[in-house]
């Protein structure tokens, strides 16, 4: 494509995208969720809970009505975080059931007193105000109860289809302080389609999930989805299947940039996100998270014996059969940070417009300046691409912002700044096309 017609693909996506943001977010987030919050087997809205069950693991007391959602929301403030009230009859776990299946490792752990919770009535809810919630979150010796209803949405702001009830501490690790642990016992009753698990880096984005999704047939599966590069971008695996009424170990451990996951202690998930800054907080969140729509129906699910902090590897029973055949352990001893700080030097020490029109700078850099991870090259080089395209994308938000001026100073500052070839040719309007989709999915996260 000549440069005059790259120009002008440039400048009518610049003029869609500044007169639609909205509709364009939108409709990638609705797609984004469609992806694994299905349609299958709604449920008819109830008025109150069900009656009791006859599971073996819980009862429901029945010591109070459970109204409507539409009766609930009629007392509550809408538009702002309040602690409800908004409050449920009580369960009661049947703790003895609840190794039922595999043993647990974890089941006989406290609640760590530091919690706090998210439901539709408030983002940040600290513990002296649980009992105001019991509609969504209660706990039962140590176990940690999550429940919502057909209806229940957000009212805590103005976004609406995105009922959740979620639980984190203060309990936070960035890329360098080693290996974090989630781990807890999940019992899995009364479900839709939702995320149980997350790790968040940032108030916007999350890394890893683990979501229960429909398979279409009647029963459920536990599944990991892994955040790509890209904000579109995603990988899953099936890692647990058929789950209602089931219990199971699960751990993850992440240290800023690689993840596990157990289940009953089997590994099933090495998994990776490099996009996170070394200055971000990784932190744990647990419950029940559904966007894309209303709650459809009754959901249930019992998180025992969790435990959020430091990883320590079990010792191993028996020396390992041969020794590693890596370079010296105190060179990759944290190999993600080693190359994180290589792209970094190449960063301070390439010139860019060179970069992007085929200079060698960043191979010799590596070699003169980082020689232990000459076998590492092509990782040196996809981490430095990442951080050159991260770091231009938010020194150009934060110049640019995101109104009307946002697409002629943003192609001035892709030039100056990020140093892309003149826009005026192939190569360089192809990296500001790029530029630009990221820019409207920044200005509207």
């Amino acid at each position: 494509m000549g440069s005059t017609s790259w120009l002008a693909a440039i400048a009518i996506l610049s003029a869609i995208a500044c007169s639609a943001l909205d509709d364009q977010y939108n409709a990638s987030i609705a797609a984004d969720e469609e992806l694994f919050f299905d349609d299958a087997f709604i449920a008819t809205p109830t008025t109150e809970i069900m009656p009791a069950t006859d599971s073996s693991l819980y009862v429901d007391l029945q010591d109070r009505i459970n109204p409507s959602w539409d009766d609930l929301k009629a007392t509550l403030v809408t538009g702002k975080n309040t602690n409800g009230p908004a409050k449920g009859s009580t369960i009661a776990v049947v703790d003895a059931n609840l190794n039922s299946g595999s043993v647990s490792l974890y089941a006989n752990r406290d609640i760590p007193s530091n919690m706090i919770i998210h439901t539709p009535t408030s983002t940040y809810i600290g513990r002296k105000y649980f009992d105001l919630q019991t509609r969504w979150y209660q706990e039962d010796n140590k176990t940690q109860i999550f429940r919502m209803f057909p209806g229940d949405d957000n009212v805590a702001s103005s976004r609406t289809l995105a009922p959740r009830v979620e639980a984190f501490n203060n309990v936070g690790w960035k890329r360098g302080d080693g290996w974090y642990e989630f781990s807890a016992r999940y019992t899995f009753l009364l479900l839709r389609s939702a995320t149980v698990f997350q790790i968040k880096h940032n108030n916007q984005f999350w890394s890893m999930q683990l979501v229960v999704s429909s398979d279409g047939k009647g029963n459920f599966n536990l599944i990991y989805k892994k955040r790509g590069d890209e904000e579109e971008d995603f990988e899953q695996k099936t890692v647990q299947t058929n789950i209602v009424d089931k219990s199971f170990d699960i751990r993850v451990i992440d240290d800023g940039t690689y993840h596990k996951v157990y289940i009953d202690n089997v590994l099933k998930v090495e998994g990776n996100m490099t996009d996170r800054l070394d200055s971000e907080t990784n932190k744990a969140r647990w419950g029940f998270y559904s966007p894309g729509r209303a709650m459809d129906r009754d959901m249930l699910m019992f998180v025992t014996g969790v435990r959020v902090g430091p990883y320590t590897a079990p010792k191993p029973t028996k020396a390992p059969a041969r020794a590693p055949t890596l370079a010296p352990t105190a060179v990759f001893a944290d190999l993600p940070a080693t190359i994180q700080s290589c792209a970094e030097t190449i960063r301070n020490t390439c010139n860019l417009r060179k970069f992007y029109t085929g200079n060698n700078c960043w191979s010799k850099t590596v070699d003169s300046q980082c020689p232990s991870l000459k076998a590492y090259k092509s990782d040196v080089l996809e981490a430095f691409k990442k951080l050159i395209s991260r770091k231009c994308v938010n020194a150009i938000y934060q110049k640019c912002g995101c109104g009307s001026n946002a697409s002629p100073c943003s192609q001035r500052l892709s030039v100056q700044v990020c140093r892309f070839p003149a826009l005026t040719s192939d190569e360089g309007a192809a990296l500001y096309t790029d530029l630009w989709k990221k820019l409207v999915k920044k200005c509207k996260g």
